[in-house]
């Protein structure tokens, strides 16, 4: 078959003449699989170096792999990121916590392990912001005390109301 890329590969089709019509067909609008993945993997290079993005670290096929992951994953946490910055803090204490949340957002977008990006391949906003919220709720609550310590107001810790 002769894809659009000019590649001509030979492939073995199964099936009806009418499916073996629609598979051929489509070859010819579409880049053979290498191509493809060769326009994927430099698609996402050039993200990389737009978002000055640290260099993944892995095995050869890890990166290769977490190469093409990373611009869709990048994505869900540049959602969380911009929702966080959408928010306006009421107090010290809010500004602290959106601070802490941005850390962990950036902590992640600047993650270079290829097996994280690859782990994480399925993951989208909601999922990272309930972990998100997860984590950090103790020290959110931490810093919440904290505040209304200083402003002469005593909460309990486990206090959820004052959140």
């Amino acid at each position: 078959m002769t894809y659009a890329c000019g590649h001509v590969i030979r492939e073995q089709l199964y099936g009806d003449n009418k499916d073996r019509d629609r598979h051929i067909t489509s070859a010819l609008n579409r880049q053979c699989r290498d191509c493809y993945r060769a326009a994927i993997t430099a698609a996402a290079e050039e993200v990389e170096l737009l978002k000055e993005l640290s260099p993944l670290t892995g095995s050869e096929k890890q990166i290769e792999q977490a190469t093409r992951i990373r611009p869709g994953v990048l994505e869900e946490l540049e959602k969380l990121k911009s929702s966080i910055s959408n928010r306006k803090p009421i107090n010290v204490a809010g500004e602290k916590i959106l601070a802490i949340m941005h850390e962990w957002v950036d902590e992640r977008i600047n993650q270079d392990s290829s097996s994280w990006w690859i782990e994480n391949r399925e993951r989208d906003y909601f999922s990272f912001k309930l972990e998100m919220n997860r984590e950090l709720e103790p020290k959110a609550k931490e810093i919440i005390a904290q505040h209304n310590k200083e402003n002469g107001r005593e909460v309990k810790p486990d206090d959820s109301s004052n959140i």
